[in-house]
C-alpha cells in the first residue's frame, strides 16, 4: 500500500512539472482599474475604496497597482483582460466579467435638477419619461422602475451646461459625485435641488481567466473577514465626512 501511494504522489509531481498551469501560481500583484471619484479613487492612491481594496488583498501578499481611466474605459480593459479588476459596476451590469459575491461599495444614486421644474418631489415616479442625462457608459435606466429618456455626456460638466439651458430634466449621477461637482463650483446650489433617487451596490469586477477566479476567491473571503473584525468600519470612519457611504 505505501509503495502505492509513493507511485501516485511521484505521478503526481510529475504531472505538476510536466504541465505548470496545473498548479496555481502565487499572485503578487493586482492591476485595478477605476474612474476617479474623489475621496473613494484618488489619483494618487489614496482614497475610500483603495483602501479597501489594500486591507483585503495585501495580508494574502497581493499589491495593489491602481490605474484611473474613465468608468467605460476601465470595464472595457477588465473584458479585454489587460487589467485583473475593474471598480464600481452595479451587479450584473457588466459583460464578459466575473462578479463577487460580495460588494465593497454603494452608490447612492440622486439627481440635480432646477428649483421649480416640480410642485412635488415623488421619488422615481417624478422621473417617468423625462430626460436625464448621466455619463456615457453608466446604466442607470437598468435599475430604474419607471422609463426614462436617457441621453449620455463625456464629461459632467458637459451635463451641467445642458442643465442650465432646460434642455435636459434632471442630472443623474452618485450623490458624492453630485456633491462633488457642487464644490467645484459647477452646480449652484441656490439654483438646484438635489434629492435621493436609491441606493445600489458596488462591485469589484474581475477579468475572466485563471488569474481573475484566483483573485475573485481573495476578495470573497478576505472583505468578510475585515467586516467581521472591525477593520472595515474603521476604514470607513476616515472617510464618512466625504460624502461616501460605508458598505457595510
Amino acid at each position: 500500500m505505501k509503495k502505492g501511494i509513493m507511485g501516485i504522489l511521484a505521478v503526481m509531481g510529475i504531472c505538476l512539472l510536466a504541465f505548470p498551469g496545473m498548479a496555481q501560481q502565487k499572485i503578487a500583484e493586482i492591476v485595478i482599474a477605476s474612474e476617479e471619484w474623489k475621496n473613494a479613487t484618488n489619483t494618487d492612491g489614496t482614497g475610500l475604496y483603495w483602501e479597501i481594496f489594500r486591507a483585503v488583498f495585501e495580508p494574502a501578499g497581493i499589491k495593489v497597482k491602481p490605474m484611473i481611466r474613465s468608468y467605460e474605459g476601465t470595464m472595457e480593459l477588465a473584458r479585454q483582460q489587460k487589467v485583473d479588476a475593474a471598480v464600481g459596476a452595479y451587479i450584473n451590469e457588466q459583460k464578459g466579467v466575473l462578479f463577487p459575491k460580495a460588494h465593497f461599495g454603494v452608490d447612492v444614486v440622486a439627481v440635480a435638477y432646477k428649483k421649480g421644474k416640480l410642485a412635488e418631489w415623488k421619488g422615481e415616479a417624478s422621473l417617468a419619461n423625462k430626460n436625464i442625462g448621466w455619463v456615457k457608459g453608466y446604466s442607470f435606466d437598468e435599475y430604474l422602475d419607471v422609463k426614462v429618456n436617457k441621453m449620455e455626456f463625456e464629461t459632467r460638466e458637459d451635463i451641467m451646461r445642458v442643465l442650465e439651458k432646460d434642455r435636459l430634466d434632471f442630472f443623474m449621477d452618485a450623490q458624492a459625485d453630485i456633491l462633488d461637482t457642487v464644490e467645484k463650483g459647477s452646480l449652484d446650489l441656490s439654483k438646484f435641488e438635489i434629492k435621493e433617487v436609491k441606493r445600489l451596490n458596488l462591485y469589484l469586477v474581475f477579468a475572466n481567466n485563471a488569474k481573475g477566479q484566483q483573485l475573485l476567491k481573495v476578495f470573497d473571503e478576505n472583505i468578510q473577514k475585515i467586516v467581521a473584525s472591525g477593520e472595515m468600519k474603521k476604514i470607513c470612519q476616515k472617510w464618512e465626512s466625504k460624502h461616501l457611504t460605508c458598505p457595510y
